[in-house]
């Protein structure tokens, strides 16, 4: 039998009414296994809250397809381009919330940065289908500077109630540590696990190592990122003062001058020898943190700029990059030199 006899045979079998039930039976069947599939997926999905951390990065252009990726894009795009202009009012409508104390360092960074260009951003699922684990890659140009720096960000996007994207800004890199915002439990934990995949660790790398070669390549803006910056953002987070604060600060400060007056009244017909309180932290000895030693870093960290887990972010020393430690205290914290430069404080007990 010849090939256009076979394919006049199929015709006829297919034509056949006697066969169509059968062919009913397979379509069926075809659509009860896909339903099941699609099903068994999304009900694995959500039976582990971890599920997303896990894809493999989905890359989002301006020119994708998806209406979603579109979205997303946009909301990125706007977010630097807001961001490089110290344009809070804007922000605030896209990334929420953001503190007086955010919106503060907003418009000091910005008086730095000229703009944020070649902007890449790669995602993963969130918590459900409907937010997104999103890191993006920018190359930030400076004043001052010839050269641009390589920056890496993390943002939790979600979907509010009309369909539109939005920043959950509370777990952005500026706001994990002040714990200024309350945080979803389960989210914190995804955001963690996602921090430790290996795709998240090499894109992290090659944007640190992209950054190591501009800075020994440019002097001023090794200048500018290693001492300029890092003194100008200590100086900004010292004299930052909530809005309303300064009153709260006077009086309780009139409080304890009068607090003070009365015991000198009391103490008056006294004659008394104090011993002067010691004051400061005081240095200790961590097993496998010596003064001086290098230690590989197997997370991501945020070097503080003080002792304090409300102190500005001078700089992020991510997995597997060298790190100098310095004097470790008894408030919790130890000194660090970062591989960049970048001094400042970091939580003993992310080092061990």
């Amino acid at each position: 039998m010849n090939f256009k006899d076979k394919v006049s045979s199929l015709w006829n079998k297919i034509s056949d009414q006697k066969y169509h039930r059968y062919y009913l039976a397979a379509i069926v069947l075809l659509g009860i296994i896909f339903i099941l599939t699609r099903c068994t997926n999304q009900t694995a999905q959500e039976s582990n809250p971890m599920a997303g951390a896990y894809q493999n990065y989905s890359e989002v252009t301006g020119k994708s397809q998806t209406e979603q990726d579109k979205k997303l894009n946009k909301l990125i795009t706007n977010y630097y381009k807001f961001y490089a202009a110290g344009d809070t009012d804007s922000l605030q409508k896209i990334a929420k919330p953001i503190s007086n104390k955010e919106i503060s360092y907003i418009k000091f960074f910005s008086e730095y940065v000229t703009k944020y260009q070649n902007i890449s951003i790669y995602a993963k699922r969130g918590l459900d289908d409907k937010s997104y684990l999103v890191s993006v890659v920018m190359d930030i140009k400076f004043k001052d500077a010839e050269s641009t720096a390589a920056g890496m960000d993390f943002f939790y996007v979600m979907t509010d109630d009309n369909g539109g994207l939005y920043i959950a800004n509370q777990y952005s890199s500026f706001n994990t540590g002040d714990g200024e915002n309350e945080m979803d439990s389960q989210i914190a934990a995804l955001i963690a696990t996602f921090e430790q995949q290996d795709d998240v660790v090499d894109l992290q790398k090659q944007v640190q190592q992209k950054f190591n070669e501009a800075l020994l390549k440019d002097e001023a803006l090794n200048t500018l990122l290693t001492t300029t910056l890092p003194n100008a953002t200590t100086q900004w987070a010292s004299s930052y003062v909530e809005p309303d604060a300064t009153q709260v600060a006077d009086a309780s400060t009139d409080e304890k001058k009068d607090e003070e007056g009365k015991e000198d009244e009391n103490k008056s017909s006294e004659t008394t020898t104090e011993t002067p309180a010691t004051t400061g932290p005081k240095e200790v000895t961590v097993d496998g943190l010596a003064n001086g030693s290098t230690k590989t870093l197997t997370q991501t960290v945020r070097v503080r700029s003080d002792m304090n887990e409300t102190a500005s972010i001078a700089a992020v020393a991510y997995t597997s990059e060298p790190i100098t430690i310095g004097a470790s205290y008894d408030t919790g914290w130890t000194a660090v030199t970062t591989y960049s430069g970048a001094s400042g404080y970091v939580r003993t007990d992310l080092l061990k």
